[in-house]
């Protein structure tokens, strides 16, 4: 079998799982490309996990709620005709909500 390929380091463009394309061109047993699927998708589910849940994506995800928060503060500043009663119930309502969407995010 001779492979027509050409070999550069990185990862294969458009392909999640490399090595099953190439187990499948290579004509494996069923069995083992059964298995080897098995096994990538298990590895795949873990890797989506820990990346859901790393740190880097946590400190992006409070970012995200901070950045919305200023948005929503400087969008009221700026354009509520509530009376000041009304305005600081909004407000209350808003600190909660944020709070709790914070909170969440730093478990």
């Amino acid at each position: 079998m001779t492979f027509t390929y050409k070999i550069v380091s990185g990862p294969a463009d458009g392909l999640e799982h490399y090595g099953l394309q190439l187990a499948r061109l290579a004509d494996l047993p069923k069995d083992v490309l059964i298995g080897a699927e098995k096994v990538a998708q298990h590895l795949s589910d873990e890797s989506a996990q820990n990346d859901e849940n790393s740190e880097s994506a946590k400190v992006a995800r409070r970012r995200k709620t901070v950045l919305k928060l200023r948005t929503t503060l400087t969008q009221a500043l700026e354009h509520s005709r509530l009376p000041d009663r009304d305005f600081l119930g909004y407000l209350s309502a808003l600190q909660e909500k944020f709070t709790k969407e914070l909170a969440s995010n730093l478990s």
